[in-house]
Parts: structure tokens; C-alpha cells; sequence
């Protein structure tokens, strides 16, 4: 029996002590990919006077969402009761517009600024990989209105709707939350994807040698191969 429990000991030891090793490397890398992330973020102090711009870009948001609707509507023959395009709290709670539509509206009218947010995301993704803007105002605008804002239009309307009666929630009723809930997380993982390769893409254009974190991380995965080989 005092084997066994020496046995088991030893590999409990064992076992704590590759854990602790794990975490301690896991955390080390995190720590480094975050901070050369955020040490080679595209970004000067002059994009910072940007924000004060944030209410005109929300208006334009704002635009969008409810003329995306309109339209769609418009098309489908429903019927445009109110439409609203100032923030306000008008429904009982805040927000920074509205639309009230006729009967029958379906659920392509609900989904339709998010079918445009994706549109948009899409769009400007491929004109800052591909064009060279000589202004740097206009690429930083274009990733405010095509990046920005339709991620936080389409985040903003899910995480809303587990608290007020919006579009994703007459969609929820439509479809249902779970089917709801995998869209916008599908939705949530291309946008992630493009967005980091639109960040190593300007990376690898402003510089002549990758981020240190890169070079590292290749370096362990070739160490790795050389351990199992």
C-alpha cells in the first residue's frame, strides 16, 4: 500500500507541476501577443481628436439601421408607420431611433441592417486591403463607418435584446434564440477573422521585419516540430 501512495503522490506532483508550467507559459504568451498587439496598433495621436466626432457617426449608424429597414420594407409592400432617427425615449426606454412597421413585416425586414452591417464590413475590409489611401482622414473615417460601426450596431442589437424588445428579439420569436444566438456568433467569428487579417496585413506593410510576438511564436512551433521529430 505505501507504494501506491507514493505512486500516486509522485504523480499528483507530477501531474500539479506540469499544470502550474502550462499556465505559467500560457499566460506569458497572452501577456506578450496583447501587449505587441496593442504596442503595434495602426493608430496616431491625431485619430484620437476622431472621437470627437462620435455622435456624427453614430448618427449616420443610426441612419443606416432604420433606412435599412424602410427599404426593405418598402420593397416587401409593409406598410412604414413612424420612422425615427433621433435618439430619445420615446418607447419607454432609450434609444437612437426607431421604426414602427405595418402587419406581416417578415423576417428579412428585421434582419435587414444586419445583412447590411455584414455588406459593409465586407466592403470596407477589401478597399483597406487592396487601396492605398493617400488621406490618411479618409482611411481612418472608413474604419470607423464600415468597421466600427456595423460591429457595434450588430453587437449592440444582440446583447439589447436579452433586455428590450428590438430587431434581433422579433427574430428570436420568429426563428428561435438558439438559432439566433449561432448566427450572430458565426457572424461574430468572420468578422474577428477578417479583422485580423486586416491587422497583420498592415502590420507586415508598415514594417520590414514581423512583430516580435509573431517571430516568437514561430520559433516555439518549430521547436515543438524538432521535439517531435
Amino acid at each position: 500500500m505505501m507504494w501506491a501512495q507514493q505512486f500516486w503522490s509522485s504523480a499528483a506532483q507530477s501531474v500539479k507541476g506540469s499544470l502550474q508550467r502550462s499556465v505559467i507559459s500560457t499566460s506569458r504568451e497572452t501577456y506578450y501577443k496583447a501587449y505587441f498587439f496593442l504596442w503595434n496598433l495602426p493608430l496616431c495621436r491625431r485619430d484620437l481628436l476622431w472621437l470627437a466626432l462620435a455622435p456624427g457617426y453614430m448618427m449616420v449608424d443610426t441612419l443606416r439601421h432604420e433606412i435599412s429597414h424602410a427599404i426593405v420594407a418598402w420593397l416587401a409592400g409593409v406598410q412604414v408607420l413612424v420612422i425615427h432617427f433621433l435618439p430619445g425615449k420615446q418607447l419607454g426606454y432609450f434609444s437612437f431611433g426607431y421604426i414602427i412597421l405595418g402587419d406581416n413585416a417578415s423576417w428579412l425586414i428585421y434582419a435587414a441592417p444586419y445583412f447590411c452591417d455584414l455588406i459593409l464590413f465586407t466592403a470596407a475590409y477589401f478597399l483597406l486591403r487592396h487601396v492605398r489611401f493617400r488621406r490618411r482622414w479618409m482611411a481612418v473615417n472608413l474604419v470607423s463607418i464600415g468597421l466600427v460601426s456595423p460591429l457595434f450596431n450588430s453587437f449592440s442589437g444582440f446583447i439589447n435584446s436579452f433586455s428590450i424588445t428590438n430587431d434581433v428579439t422579433h427574430l428570436a420569436i420568429l426563428f428561435s434564440r438558439e438559432v439566433v444566438t449561432d448566427l450572430f456568433f458565426g457572424v461574430g467569428v468572420y468578422y474577428f477573422v477578417l479583422l485580423r487579417r486586416l491587422y497583420r496585413f498592415s502590420i507586415f506593410n508598415r514594417k520590414a521585419q514581423p512583430p516580435f510576438w509573431l517571430a516568437w511564436a514561430e520559433g516555439k512551433k518549430a521547436s515543438r516540430r524538432r521535439l517531435m521529430w
